[in-house]
């Protein structure tokens, strides 16, 4: 499962898909996955912001989600787990 993942993730070089795998390697049947380093989460982010969001942020994040579902929908890839954690 984890193999088909990544090998789909390699197909997406796009400017809108957020998280670029760089190289995996299987040593000794371990996939090793090298992924860019992301420092926090947006999961508890946005649950410790104690403000509401402005409508402007709020259209940001939603285009920029749908502009990297557009690119994968351009390759005919559907992401199933549409969620804040992804």
């Amino acid at each position: 499962m984890m193999r088909n993942e990544v090998a789909l993730m390699n197909k997406f070089r796009d400017e809108n898909i957020v998280l670029q795998i760089f190289d995996q390697y299987d040593y000794r049947n371990v996939l090793w996955i090298f992924v860019e380093l992301m420092e926090d989460a947006m999961t508890p982010i946005i649950a410790n912001l104690k403000t509401d969001y402005s409508e402007n942020s709020c259209k940001y994040v939603l285009r920029q989600c749908l502009l990297g579902l557009q690119a994968m929908h351009q390759r005919h890839v559907i992401h199933r787990d549409i969620k804040r954690a992804n």
